[in-house]
């Protein structure tokens, strides 16, 4: 019959294939697969089960046997220093099976080291496109002339199976599949592809064993497969490279747009902050007009109130008016009498230094006031109380009296006149403060100071608003030590 007759070859292309690859497994140093120039190729002994598994190929089903005899042997595995000269695998291909354990780590399947060191992932699968691109001659049939049926496969129960010609049996289809035991049966995702084989009628088919290569024709191969290798090397690195470079461009355009959107914002906020200085800029412009209506009003009132209290002669209404602050001056108050001063300052006798001075208000008429100077040859410190008053009618004119204790040192050579002296007394002093403008003001007095044999002093002073809190200021003293200085005086 047509099936035993399939059974008999099978088993003389298996005994056959066996004998070859167990007279080749001798001199192999792994058994199993390796990986070379991007391709998978058997090696050794793979074992009789490995060897006759059907596995899918371009010409239909083929044994893995006859798959490692179409892929070749590839460079030649070898040893070298103790480790293979190509990553070699236990199964017949690279980590893709057949056989390949259920259990394998999957990022340790191949190795370089005979211990198992060196291991990697899963290699390169067969190069069947490039094996079975010509028919090989093992699979050519001899075909008898005068037998010209054909095998045909047909598919029942799921399965595919080999029909018996008609001219040969009378057994069914049917009939084949009840008796299993003596069936072909095909793996559904491993039949053989819809072609004829045609039967030979008495003589076994004829198995071809591949030429063996010369020395020249394996090396040129080598050189075939270096080049493609440092090929595709090539074309690796330039589509990394292009990748990269597109990356880096993508980069370069994100951080553009970043720096964009931060200059954007930074323009932004300039122009919110912008917008809310005039605006504070003008509300308190608003407050400072409403602050001095209030003024003015309070001002006429007191006035008005004082005119109301005396019944004034006709020669005090002609007097009363040059003392009188307009309407836009305001007069001396309380806030002129809170206040740290410091000054550059030069004594007649005594050289340069430094002056510093600080008053406190209390009662809307009391003074504390503290003065101190340090000059090259000459000190001195001064600590007083002061009474100032500002009269109603003459609102731009404020009187001043202070009095206290000082005390001073001499300690300088000039003109062949050295003198080392100390002394302490008490000072007076009284002086008036006139509101010339809005932003300037005078101050004039005299005094007495008691220390060094005594005395009598002028003084003058002159005050420029830069700010409401801020005054530059200029003062000077006439009498045995004369005094002259510049500097600012700060309202708090």
């Amino acid at each position: 019959m047509p099936i035993r007759k399939l059974t008999i070859h099978a088993s003389i292309v298996g005994v056959m294939l066996t004998s070859s690859t167990l007279a080749s497994a001798g001199s192999a140093p792994w058994n199993g697969s390796y990986a070379a120039d991007g391709a998978c190729f058997c090696v050794g002994d793979l074992g009789r089960e490995i060897d006759s598994r059907i596995t899918p190929t371009p010409i239909g089903g083929q044994s893995v046997a006859q798959v490692c005899e179409r892929v070749g042997a590839g460079p030649k595995l070898q040893m070298l220093n103790g480790k293979f000269n190509f990553t070699v695998y236990p199964d017949a291909q690279c980590g893709h099976g057949p056989a390949l354990d259920a259990n394998a780590d999957i990022t340790c399947l191949g190795h370089l080291g005979v211990a198992g060191e060196d291991c990697s992932g899963k290699g390169p699968k067969w190069d069947l496109t490039s094996a079975f691109a010509e028919q090989p001659k093992w699979q050519a049939k001899q075909i008898d002339a005068t037998d010209t049926e054909v095998q045909e496969v047909v598919v029942t129960g799921g399965s595919r199976y080999i029909k018996p010609p008609v001219s040969k049996s009378t057994t069914s289809v049917e009939e084949i599949v009840s008796m299993r035991e003596s069936a072909i049966e095909i793996e559904q995702d491993k039949i053989i592809t819809a072609q004829s084989v045609k039967r030979s009628s008495s003589r076994p088919q004829a198995i071809a064993k591949a030429e063996p290569q010369t020395k020249e024709q394996i090396r040129a191969r080598q050189l075939e497969q270096l080049a493609a290798a440092r090929e595709r090397a090539a074309q690796k690195e330039a589509t990394q490279m292009a990748i990269k470079t597109a990356k880096l461009e993508h980069a370069t355009k994100l951080e553009e747009a970043s720096r964009l959107e931060q200059a954007a914002k930074l323009e932004e906020a300039a122009r919110l902050e912008q917008a809310a200085r005039l605006e504070e800029a003008a509300r308190l412009e608003q407050a400072a007009k409403l602050e001095q209506a209030a003024i003015d009003k309070e001002s006429a009132q007191s006035v008005a109130q004082s005119t109301n209290a005396k019944t004034p002669t006709v020669q005090e209404n002609v007097s009363v008016p040059a003392l009188k602050v307009p309407t836009a001056i305001a007069g001396s108050s309380t806030h002129d009498f809170d206040y740290v001063e410091g000054a550059p300052v030069n004594y007649d006798y005594g050289g340069a230094g430094v002056s510093i001075a600080a008053s406190k208000s209390s009662h809307n008429r009391v003074q504390y006031v503290l003065n101190a100077a340090a000059a090259d040859g000459y000190g001195e410190v001064a600590v007083g109380v002061g009474l100032f008053v500002k009269p109603v009618l003459l609102d731009r004119v404020t009187f001043m009296l202070s009095a206290g204790v000082e005390h001073g040192q001499f300690n300088f050579q000039r003109d062949n006149i050295a003198a080392d002296l100390s002394d302490t007394g008490a000072f007076l002093r009284l002086g008036s403060r006139l509101v010339v403008t809005p932003k300037f003001k005078l101050q004039a007095g005299v005094g007495y100071s008691s220390f060094f044999e005594g005395d009598a002093i002028g003084f003058g002073a002159a005050f420029y608003h830069l700010t409401s809190q801020l005054d530059l200021t200029a003062k000077a003293e006439a009498g045995d030590n004369d005094m002259l200085g510049f500097g600012f005086r700060f309202h708090y």
